[in-house]
Parts: C-alpha cells; structure tokens; sequence
C-alpha cells in the first residue's frame, strides 16, 4: 500500500461520523488533527499519524496539563493511577510525559490491506474515548494545588476584619 492509501482510509474512517479534521502531509508521513467537544468543552485533542511504511500512530492529548510539584507527590500519584489504568488494557495506553505536563491515550499499529475503515474508527474510538471516572480523576488530580503553594495563597489572601473604623488587616 502507498501513502496515500493509508490515508485515505483514515479519511474514510473520519467520514463515517462525518468529522471535520485538518490533514498535513510531511515528505514519508501524513499528520491528521481533530478536536473533540463536550459540554461546550475541548475534551480531547487528537492527533493520527500514518507513516509510509504503514505504522499508525493515534494520540489524544487530555486538554490540560499536569504542572509537577516540588515534593513530586502529584506526579508519583498520577504515574501510579496510570499504571493501573494501564494493567488492564492490551494496546492502548494512558502515558505522562513529565517534562511538558502533557498526558495522552495512545495507541500504535500497522495497517494492513484488509482493514476497513470500520476498523480503524474502532481503534480511534479505543482512545479517543477515555474512561470518565479515570478522566475526571486525573483532571482533578492535576488541577490540585500543591500543599506549599495552597499554604501561601491562604495566607496572603485572609483577609481579616477588624472593628476599628471598617479597616481590613491582612493576617500574614
């Protein structure tokens, strides 16, 4: 198979739900872009990169980032729920890329000839669609503050009244 047959039929399978996406050629591989919305909310951003020789590579990075903490407890608590995440399944994976904060469901294969669009929509589907309670816990988690900064915003916003004549004092 060429190139552009590989694309084509992951244009196809992008056809099926009739999905807009943004398609970018690079010399020996094809880049697909599309967006996914919940509730008015970007929920996934996805990337599917076919290369000449066949390999596959489909990403969904979780719109936001986990910015790591001095002590590093978020991280280790995030690479453990992952793991677990990650137990269960055959292919696809949850990953945690340290350094940037991103976090992305991936899933990598070869195409062969005899698959459908179908199929490859099915895969598409694998990760694009995450796991709500997973989903939701790791937005939560990444979204914590951690303990010394949450102590320092506490302390530089309380705001204490005091009687004499409507004046604030802020309690440091």
């Amino acid at each position: 198979m060429t190139l552009e047959e590989y694309c084509n039929l992951i244009e196809n399978a992008f056809k099926i739900h009739n999905w807009n996406y943004a398609r970018n050629d690079n010399g020996n591989k094809s880049l697909f872009i599309i967006n996914f919305l919940e509730n008015g909310e970007c929920y996934a951003k996805c990337n599917v990169t076919v290369s000449d020789n066949g390999i596959c590579d489909m990403n969904a990075f979780f719109p936001f980032k986990c910015p790591g903490d001095e002590s590093l407890n978020k991280e280790v608590t995030l690479s453990c729920y992952i793991a677990n995440c990650n137990y269960t399944k055959r292919y696809a994976t949850l990953r945690y890329d340290y350094e940037s904060g991103n976090i992305v469901s991936s899933y990598s294969f070869n195409i062969f000839p005899t698959m459908t669009p179908e199929f490859i929509l099915s895969k598409f589907n694998t990760v694009r669609n995450m796991n709500k309670d997973n989903y939701n816990y790791i937005k939560k988690l990444c979204e914590q503050q951690d303990d010394k900064e949450t102590q320092e915003t506490q302390e530089t916003e309380t705001f204490i009244s005091t009687d004499q004549k409507g004046k604030y004092k802020i309690d440091l």
